[in-house]
């Protein structure tokens, strides 16, 4: 019977443990971007663990800091956090941008969100998310501007 007893406690001790183990940032993420249940937001989330992963610790610092600053000033996650994590994945993904460029970003999108109004930063990840996914700095149907010998 106090074997019994003593299985039973230490099985609830292992199931109450893991209901309060804390998720990784890069989880958390994408949990918020599915619950918008938008195909966007829910493409942006598969590809965020991919590209999060690819990052170095310095990059990862700085994105942990940037989603603390858009907490902060409140962003709306369909678009503000869906074109900020979506230039990231497509940054790493689509481009392929190596370390130096991927800090410049960073190192930019930080002061675009110290700096500028949140519709003004908001706009800034649209474009850069444009860029990244597209490789074009404008895109209407009748017109497409892309940069010439940018590498």
């Amino acid at each position: 019977m106090l074997k019994r007893a003593f299985i039973i406690g230490l099985w609830l001790t292992s199931a109450l443990a893991q209901a309060q183990e804390r998720y990784a940032f890069q989880d958390s993420i994408r949990f918020l971007l599915e619950k918008t249940k938008t195909v966007d937001a829910m493409a942006t989330a598969s590809g965020f663990t991919m590209a999060w992963n690819n990052m170095s610790p310095e990059h990862q610092r700085l994105v942990r800091h940037h989603a603390e600053t858009m907490k902060l000033k409140k962003f709306r996650v369909q678009p503000g956090l869906v074109d900020y994590y979506g230039a990231l994945v497509s940054a790493i993904a689509i481009e392929n941008a190596d370390g130096a460029t991927l800090t410049s970003y960073l190192t930019t999108a930080g002061q675009v969100l110290n700096k500028e109004t949140t519709g003004q930063a908001m706009e800034f990840f649209r474009q850069s998310r444009l860029f990244f996914t597209h490789h074009v700095l404008f895109d209407s149907k009748a017109f497409v501007l892309r940069p010439a010998n940018d590498r």
